[in-house]
């Protein structure tokens, strides 16, 4: 049309059962019905197409439609609309990105649903992960693939909502991702929601606010520990470096990445397989895992799925996948498996500067913090000065890796009084030294020995020996500190 006027078409179809070429004449008119037998399957009054037609028209439209029996009917519509400049946007997009990173699996089998879903959640800054088949998302949750989140379809043919459900509580226990059951109205359920461990229940059609509102409610991160945007995260030579851990089996490509890092002002410590990278990872903490995709005993994808099954999200170190494949599929691959980020062999320096660009800056007092200062003071102004409370940080130093030891097996042997006991101890030791978040880590994993059943103390332990790590370093530079 001319100018900025435009006249904008839309189609309507359904594969319905079709409308005779003898009944067009009565579609748009007032209380008018194809059918007028007293037998017809479909009510209605006759209105609604009237309406459209009338509503068409006030717009400088027009209405029509196509049909053939059998096949289904394609309705049109056209109106009159003029070209304006969009507004700014002011929507959830531009608030905090507190869904980023947070991995989803969307099982329906429907496709266009399924799409929809992922997105959407795309939108939102999640990883999406989607299938029709119940069976192959259970084989990715068994096999130890890592997802925040799955949103279930309730009715499919293969396996209803429900069932899968309780097959991935079953399958991974208190490590189960969150569960949110998609539902339509008017479908009964056949047991209560809650029952299978589901979170939420919506319903369909499915507003995309209100799983906005229920995703944020169970897998957002808290505002203040939003990431920043890559560009604010870190300088490409920082001046606080971060704690790499390279694993990768071939010396050549081990001194090649050790000597790109100290380029870029890091170092890094090896590993040279998946079951070394995950003993490292228990006895040190890293903000960084440069993972080799092939390696020989564990590869760097069972190794990234164990990894993601130890730690937290909040406490788990970014990880790097490294390959020398690049067809199509291999980064969904290392994403599917938990990994962060990709780069292809040969790995240059400028691959490698991009890529820790992208990872979140260490704190430059992540050590010191693990330590409350103000109970330290306290502490020496109330033994009277220095050295004795240098005596009793040694003391705590020397004794503490013993009482993980003893922790370690207690978990391992699943004696919940030993557990209960060394927790007990290592949350007075810590809290006196003012670490207070190894004493908050004790005190729970206590608690828990106190109810009789630790079903995930070897996790716990795990964590709690990375904590120490941190508080053993806080503590060794407070020893190196001369005072007067």
């Amino acid at each position: 049309m001319d100018g900025a006027r435009h006249e904008i078409h839309f189609a309507v179809r359904d594969t319905g059962i079709g409308i005779p070429a003898g009944r067009f004449d009565r579609l748009f008119k007032v209380f008018s019905q194809v059918d007028t037998s007293t037998t017809r399957r479909y009510g209605g009054t006759g209105l609604g197409l009237a309406i459209c037609k009338r509503l068409s028209e006030l717009m400088g439209g027009r209405i029509w439609a196509e049909s053939e029996p059998g096949k289904g009917s394609t309705f049109h519509f056209t109106i009159v609309a003029d070209e304006v400049d969009a507004p700014t946007r002011s929507t959830r997009d531009d608030q905090p990105q507190q869904l980023m990173g947070k991995r989803v699996l969307i099982v329906d089998d429907n496709r266009n649903n399924r799409l929809i879903l992922k997105l959407q959640t795309a939108r939102w800054g999640m990883v999406a992960r989607e299938t029709d088949s119940p069976t192959v998302a259970l084989g990715w949750i068994t096999q130890g693939d890592p997802f925040d989140v799955v949103l279930l379809d309730y009715q499919m043919p293969e396996m209803d909502g429900l069932a899968v459900a309780r097959a991935i509580r079953a399958a991974r226990g208190a490590q189960s991702p969150v569960l949110i059951l998609l539902s339509s109205v008017g479908q009964a359920l056949t047991a209560a929601p809650s029952e299978a461990g589901f979170a939420a229940v919506l319903s369909k059609p499915l507003k995309l606010s209100h799983l906005h509102d229920r995703l944020l409610e169970t897998v957002g991160a808290p505002l203040e520990e939003t990431p920043l945007a890559p560009g604010a995260v870190r300088d490409a030579v920082a001046a606080a470096p971060l704690r790499i851990l390279l694993a990768e089996d071939n010396e050549i490509n081990q001194t090649v990445a050790i000597r790109l890092l100290e380029r870029l002002g890091h170092r890094a410590d090896v590993a040279s397989d998946g079951h070394e990278a995950l003993a490292r990872l228990e006895q040190a903490v890293y903000d960084v895992v440069l993972m080799d995709v092939q390696m020989p005993e564990m590869d760097g994808l069972e190794a990234s799925r164990a990894i993601c099954a130890r730690w937290p999200v909040a406490r788990r170190p970014r990880i790097v996948a490294m390959t020398a494949e690049a067809m199509h599929g291999d980064r969904e691959k290392c994403l599917a498996a938990g990994m962060d980020d990709y780069i292809v062999k040969p790995v240059t320096l400028d691959q490698l500067r991009e890529v820790l660009t992208r990872c979140p800056a260490p704190s430059g007092a992540a050590a010191e913090s693990a330590v409350d200062r103000r109970v330290l003071d306290q502490l020496r102004e109330d033994l009277g000065g220095n050295a004795p409370l240098r005596d009793i940080i040694v003391s705590f130093l020397t004794t503490t890796p013993e009482a993980l030891v003893t922790l370690r097996d207690a978990a391992a042997r699943a004696d919940v009084d030993a557990i209960r006991r060394t927790a007990h101890m290592l949350k007075g030791t810590s809290a006196t030294l003012g670490a207070r978040s190894l004493a908050e880590q004790c005190a729970e994993l206590e608690h828990l020995g106190r109810s009789g059943h630790v079903p995930d103390a070897a996790s716990r332990v795990i964590v709690i020996t990375a904590s120490y790590r941190q508080i053993e370093a806080a503590l060794t530079a407070e020893l190196e500190v001369p005072r007067a």
